[in-house]
This record gives structure tokens, sequence and C-alpha cells, in this order.
């Protein structure tokens, strides 16, 4: 995902028009998505690609989006899950 599709899902977020696949709105505030904009911008190393580790990446940013955990939360809880599936 590039920076400008960010932006835009920034925008919509914030204007209360990006849905989730259940069809809720997204309520994150601009600051919590800063963070994860910069979280998704340093994980960009990788040297091959590894269906797994994208799958927790959206498993756990899906709690983020919707409100129920914060960025903070949903980072250590994909860090953990990639060690622990690298680690395998």
């Amino acid at each position: 995902m590039n920076e400008k599709q960010l932006n835009d899902i920034q925008e919509q977020v914030a204007s209360s028009t990006y849905k989730l696949p259940s069809g809720k709105v997204s309520k994150v505030s601009d600051e919590e998505f800063t963070l994860f904009k910069q979280l998704i911008s340093t994980a960009d190393n990788y040297t091959e690609m590894d269906g797994s580790v994208i799958s927790i990446l959206g498993d756990e940013s899906r709690s983020f989006f919707s409100g129920q955990k914060s960025v903070e939360e949903v980072v250590n809880l994909i860090q953990n899950r990639t060690t622990t599936y690298l680690n395998e």
C-alpha cells in the first residue's frame, strides 16, 4: 500500500466514510492513524513474501481500525505473533 492510498484511507476515517468489511465505521484518531502509517512504512524490509505474516498483520489491524485496540496494543500483538511464527 502506498502513501497516497494510506492518506486517502486516513481522510475517509476522519470523515467517518471508511467502513470495515463488517460495515461498521472505523473510529481512529488522526494521531493513531499517523502512528499506524509509521509502522507500515517501516515494515518494508523482508526478503520474501510470507502469506502468514501478511495474514497476522491483517488480522490484528482490524481491531485497530474498529477502535477496539490502540495502535500500541496492535503493534505489540503483531510483533509477538510474528516473532513466534518466525521462531517456529
